[in-house]
């Protein structure tokens, strides 16, 4: 073991320096990372900011129906202050709050091998041995596995394939009988080669006046809020107010006055929702989240009206508080504390989106939010019996959580990673008992036990969660915002040439230069203010283009309209 050791002692001194090196290039090396395609839209998603007694509810639902069939009714603690707000802020949400997506092996699976590898040498390396096809296995293995603790990079590479070469001259002189080296300076040379591999390890653990219009209602108030006419309700009398809705356009399941009732009860008030006639007329299809801005004792996602005579709900809520959100019977996909982002004129070329926190970098957002410390995301999907209460949110801590998914080539290697490194284990434990005590059982043993380990990950593979992906440089971000600026400007030297550029020919113009060229503009590209897509509008004198990178950062051009 010792002559093992002193003749390694020129190897180890090798991985020391690049692995000190490696620690010391802290952001130099950014490897390609796959990012989850959301291709699942709920049947409702809602985002809820609690503050000091004060909530605002965003609720964005799929309906069913045309023109004024757009009615709905929304049950509240309170009467609230109603506007509308942009579509643009679930897509942003849930793109910060993605899955954390498992594209490539661990630093763990390179340990291990270089590990099993080293283990084995000093098990069957001494002097005057003779050489072995085990040897340049193990060899073999200490090389991928160094590969494997640098990401798997091309330094990691370099210095595995180093490895192996000195390796070969190490063991030839310890066989030879030429050992190099003191213990102690060898002990220390270890020390720094641990220390600079686990280092980037380490460093990364880490409205209108009240009315009454009939006998038993109440109009609290009256709003207009974008191309929805809203009234505020309060009722002393289920019987009453379902008249009322009826009278006035609004469709309620019936088996709901019970649950009108309760409300009733507990004081709360009722916000009846449609489109506005005129919003219909003019052909405006687009159906923007309402928001909800009203006092209340705690913070309460209202599920029993909506639970009246539906089948499943598939909910995803967004929650920014003052910690981690947490609703009995629904799932944590994301937990992570929020801050505001700088803006696009402060930091303009930021590496990569950092996933430690979510930036609320989103105009909509940092207006709705303006004070939140976290982040939850939370999805569930309910029955009608767990709708028969309201979702109540309670606060726990500040403790980040990530879901965690794997591409297809993901789970493919980490399977792989799973069955050889139980395997190495295996075999190098078969070595050890061999010494320890003798025994012709221990090779059928492992051989039993590395068939076991094969079926085992064979079986978990299809258990894996995989996701659609694709896979980006971290550097993406920046390809796609100078492409949309040299594409937009194109775009505006061409309307300027052209007819008078208003708000429709600007629109119209980037619609057929998408078509043209898909290859030049981000994936999806689309009129939305979420993140990678774009906006047009207008404003005195002016049409200008927004482009919202991947913090929902706004990018702006601007040219003046033609007379």
């Amino acid at each position: 073991m010792n002559a093992f050791l002193k003749g390694f002692a020129p190897v180890w001194m090798i991985l020391a320096i690049l692995g000190l090196n490696r620690a010391c290039a802290d952001g130099k090396v950014f490897p390609a990372e796959a990012v989850a395609i959301d291709v699942h839209i709920p049947g409702q998603r809602a985002l809820l900011v609690w503050q000091e007694g004060r909530e605002r509810l965003a609720i964005d639902t799929q309906f069913v129906g045309e023109g004024t069939n757009f009615a709905w009714v929304v049950p509240l603690p309170s009467a609230p202050r109603v506007e509308v707000t942009t579509p643009g802020i679930f897509p942003t949400l849930a793109w910060q709050t993605g899955p954390v997506v498992v594209h490539r092996v661990g630093r763990w699976f390179g340990c291990v091998l270089a590990g099993a590898g080293v283990a084995w040498l000093a098990l069957h390396v001494k002097r005057g041995g003779a050489p072995g096809w085990s040897l340049g296995v193990a060899q073999v293995l200490v090389g991928i596995g160094v590969w494997g603790t640098f990401e798997w990079s091309v330094p990691g590479a370099l210095a595995g394939l180093a490895l192996v070469g000195t390796s070969m001259l190490a063991i030839q002189r310890i066989r030879t009988e030429r050992p190099w080296g003191a213990d102690t300076a060898l002990l220390g040379v270890v020390f720094l080669l641990l220390f600079g591999m686990l280092l980037p390890a380490l460093a990364t653990a880490g409205g209108g006046g009240a009315s009454s219009v009939d006998v038993g209602v109440r109009v609290v108030d009256r709003q207009e809020a974008g191309i929805y006419e809203t009234t505020t309700l309060q009722a002393a009398d289920s019987t009453a107010l379902i008249q009322w809705l009826g009278t006035n356009g609004y469709r309620i399941s019936p088996g709901s006055e019970p649950v009108i009732q309760e409300y009733i009860r507990d004081g709360w008030v009722f916000v009846a929702s449609q489109v506005r006639r005129d919003a219909h007329a003019q052909g405006n299809a687009v159906m923007p989240p309402l928001v909800f801005d009203f006092p209340s004792r705690e913070p309460v996602y209202p599920l029993r009206l909506t639970g009246v005579g539906n089948g499943p709900l598939d909910l995803e809520l967004f929650v920014l508080g003052p910690a981690r959100a947490v609703i009995p019977g629904f799932r944590t996909l994301d937990a992570r504390p929020a801050q505001p982002h700088p803006k696009t004129d402060e930091d303009p070329n930021l590496p990569h989106l950092d996933r430690t926190f979510v930036h609320l970098a989103h105009p909509e957002l940092a207006r709705l939010a303006p004070d939140a410390q976290f982040s939850t995301r939370l999805t569930a999907t309910l029955s009608p019996d767990q709708m028969k209460s309201d979702a109540l949110i309670q606060w726990d801590g500040t403790e980040p959580a990530r879901t965690k998914r794997y591409s297809r080539r993901g789970a493919l290697l980490t399977v792989t990673a799973w069955v050889c490194s139980a395997g190495c284990l295996l075999v190098l434990g078969m070595a050890i008992g061999q010494r320890v005590r003798p025994w012709r059982g221990w090779t059928r043993l492992c051989g039993w036990g590395s068939a076991a380990t094969l079926a085992l990950g064979l079986f978990a593979l299809p258990w894996l969660p995989v996701v659609p992906v694709r896979v980006e440089s971290r550097f993406t971000h920046l390809r796609w915002l100078r492409s949309v600026a040299v594409n937009v400007r194109m775009v505006r030297e061409s309307t300027e040439r052209g007819p008078a550029s208003d708000l429709e020919t600007v629109r119209a113009a980037i619609q057929r230069a998408v078509a043209a060229y898909p290859a030049a503009w981000p994936p999806g590209f689309r009129e939305e203010d979420s993140p990678r897509n774009y906006r047009v509008r207008s404003i005195p004198g002016d049409v200008e283009v927004i482009y919202y990178d991947d913090w929902a950062r706004e990018h702006t051009w601007r040219w003046s309209i033609g007379m």
